[in-house]
């Protein structure tokens, strides 16, 4: 891949979960032409055939195989305005509310398009105490203790530029590549970067000329609340294979809780499970025996975690489809900054271009 201005501009759009506006305008756009017959659901998500013509149109046959990507990201949304004019807030997505003060959220607003209304976030520690009298541990703080200072001093100015319903993302610096800095390195640094180059793999493969096996491209919404745009597109597009691309935490740096298998650098996960995700044995014995024919380097992730992600949503598809998780290794995967290497992103999309190869045909 290319540094380029379209990825730099992909990189810096705003999406929230259930409010990806910004971020799926982007992809509409560098879709181009056929973007004509692509169509946005109910849910928000962007699907797309990459054979484009108008036989492949909304309601068309069932797709052999669908891939995706998430569009989402964490976020804050306002639930409530004091009379003060205090914006109180709840998160969205995998927000540590902890860690949040002091940070800075941007509102994205309509009277705000061009520039969104910034807010400092901070917590409130008068409206709760410990029942015991000693004072609450940082890590004991929660969403209904966060509370974000605009610069109003009413209830009726605050809404009159953040709504109800408003949602942010938190401020980072812009999006950086790392080999400015050490030259080779070839690393990204920016908010929410692992998803945003997610999305950037299925449209440089989007961009191929000619693709085995005719897939559908799945830019998925609301991912972070549950996999919900995921698992209404797949039981509407009910295809025989699914393939998500999930950003995967690193683990080779003093922020992970373990020293683990997972490492920037060292190629694309192939995800056994994740979460109520697990992926089709067979599919994951082909991606491995393509990537050591391709000489593609790959970990492998098998991690029994709590909750839902798009890995588990072919599960709940009528009669089941076989899916195969593939992932990109994320330094931090908070909402916050981000850090990715380059490589695993190219190795990701060459492992794709050979899985397309192999199942492109019938058997």
């Amino acid at each position: 891949m290319d540094t380029t201005k379209d990825w730099l501009e992909l990189a810096a759009a705003a999406g929230v979960s259930g409010a990806e506006e910004p971020v799926r305008q982007v992809v509409m756009r560098r879709l181009g032409e056929r973007s004509q017959w692509a169509w946005v659901d109910a849910l928000g998500n962007i699907v797309v055939p990459v054979a484009a013509g108008p036989s492949k149109t909304q309601g068309a046959s069932r797709p052999r195989l669908v891939l995706s990507a998430p569009l989402d990201e964490p976020g804050l949304v306002v639930t409530h305005i004091d009379a003060a004019g205090w914006l109180r807030v709840d998160v969205v997505g995998e927000l540590p509310a902890a860690r949040l003060e002091g940070r800075v959220v941007l509102f994205e607003t309509r009277e705000s398009e061009r520039r969104p209304v910034a807010g400092l976030i901070g917590i409130d520690r008068r409206q709760r105490r410990a029942a015991d009298g000693h004072e609450i541990h940082d890590e004991e703080w929660g969403a209904e203790d966060l509370f974000v200072d605009i610069g109003a001093i009413s209830a009726q100015q605050a809404a009159s530029r953040v709504p109800l319903g408003s949602v942010g993302v938190i401020e980072t610096s812009d999006v950086r590549n790392l080999g400015e800095t050490f030259p080779g390195l070839n690393r990204w640094l920016g908010r929410t970067v692992g998803r945003r180059l997610l999305v950037e793999v299925l449209l440089h493969v989007f961009a191929r000329p000619q693709i085995a096996g005719e897939p559908w491209l799945l830019f998925a919404a609301q991912s972070l609340l549950h996999g919900r745009g995921v698992e209404g597109a797949l039981a509407d597009l009910r295809p025989q294979y699914y393939i998500p691309l999930l950003p995967i935490p690193a683990e080779d740096w003093p922020v992970s809780a373990r020293d683990g298998e997972i490492r920037l650098g060292q190629g694309p996960v192939l995800i056994v499970e994740e979460g109520d995700g697990v992926s089709d044995r067979q599919l994951l014995a082909l991606a491995h025996k393509l990537a050591q024919a391709n000489g593609i380097p790959v970990q492998w992730r098998a991690a029994s975690t709590r909750g839902s992600n798009d890995l588990g949503e072919g599960l709940w598809v009528r009669g089941g489809v076989r899916t195969l998780g593939l992932g990109l290794p994320v330094r931090m995967r908070t909402g916050m900054a981000e850090m990715v290497d380059q490589r695993d992103a190219d190795g990701l999309e060459r492992l794709l271009m050979a899985l397309l190869g192999a199942m492109g045909e019938p058997g």
